[in-house]
C-alpha cells in the first residue's frame, strides 16, 4: 500500500528468493520466538529450504545465542542443496547431461528443494548437516502424524518432521560405536540417555494437497505405496 501510494506501478515483485528481507524477518521473529518458547535451549534445528529464508534467518539468530546448536537441512529428491551441504557441490543426479527434464524433480513435494543457491540460503551462518527424505518416507510420516498426533500436514512439514526424528536418533546413537561393551552398557541403561531438544517447522497444511499428497490414486500412479491402515503397522513403517 505504501509503495502503491506514490508509484505508478500496479504490481511489485517481492522477489522472495533473493530479497534479504525474507531471512531478516525470520531472524528477527521466527528465530526469537523459537528461542523464547524453548527457554533458550535448542540442541538441533531442522528445516527444509524453499527460498532458504527460514533456515537462514532462524539459524543466524540461534547461532548468535547458542553456538553449539546444530542446524540440519531436510531436502527432497531432485534438490541440489543436499549435496551442497554434504559435499560442497550444488548438484543432484537429476541434473546429469542428457537426462535433464523440464519438470525434473522426482518428488511430490511442492515448495521446498532448489537447484541453485539463493541469496537467502547463502546468508545462513552455518548448516552442519543434511538429510535426504524420500517421498515414501514423507508420506508415511504424514500419515503417522495424522493418525497419532492429530496433525493434518503437507509434504514439506512431513519432510521436516522425519528429518527431525533422524537427527534425534543420530544424536542418541553417535556415541554407541565405541565398543560392544559400551554399546551393551548404554542399551542397558537406555532410560539414562541424554535428552535432545529438536525443533522444526510445520510449514504447510494437508488441506492444500488433497488432490496430490493426500490422494491415494495419484500417489499409486506415481509408484508410491499408500500407508497401512493398521496402527501397529504404521508405527513400524514410519520409522526412518
Amino acid at each position: 500500500r505504501r509503495v502503491a501510494s506514490f508509484s505508478q506501478q500496479r504490481a511489485i515483485c517481492t522477489d522472495q528468493f533473493e530479497n534479504p528481507a525474507n531471512n531478516q524477518a525470520h531472524c528477527k521473529s521466527t528465530g526469537q520466538e523459537i528461542f523464547r518458547q524453548c527457554g533458550g535451549r535448542i540442541d538441533i534445528f531442522v528445516a527444509s529450504a524453499g527460498t532458504g529464508g527460514t533456515i537462514a534467518g532462524v539459524s543466524r539468530f540461534l547461532l548468535s545465542r547458542l553456538a553449539n546448536t546444530r542446524i540440519i537441512l531436510a531436502d527432497p529428491p531432485g534438490s541440489s542443496l543436499f549435496a551442497l551441504v554434504k559435499f560442497g557441490v550444488c548438484y543432484a543426479p537429476q541434473q546429469r547431461e542428457r537426462t535433464l527434464r523440464r519438470h525434473r524433480y522426482d518428488t511430490i513435494t511442492d515448495g521446498v528443494g532448489l537447484d541453485r543457491i539463493t541469496s537467502n540460503f547463502a546468508s545462513a551462518t552455518a548448516i552442519h548437516d543434511a538429510y535426504r527424505v524420500t517421498d515414501q518416507h514423507a508420506l508415511l510420516m504424514a500419515h503417522f502424524l495424522f493418525r497419532f498426533e492429530g496433525l493434518f500436514l503437507g509434504p514439506s512439514s512431513a519432510i521436516n518432521c522425519l528429518a527431525a526424528v533422524r537427527a534425534a536418533n543420530d544424536s542418541l546413537h553417535q556415541n554407541e560405536e565405541t565398543s560392544s561393551f559400551y554399546i551393551n552398557l548404554f542399551n542397558h541403561f537406555f532410560w539414562h540417555r541424554p535428552k535432545y531438544r529438536v525443533v522444526t517447522i510445520l510449514c504447510d497444511s494437508g488441506q492444500r494437497y488433497l488432490s496430490r499428497f493426500w490422494n491415494r490414486q495419484f500417489l499409486e500412479n506415481r509408484g508410491l505405496e499408500w500407508p497401512p491402515n493398521d496402527p501397529d503397522m504404521l508405527r513400524q513403517h514410519h520409522r526412518p
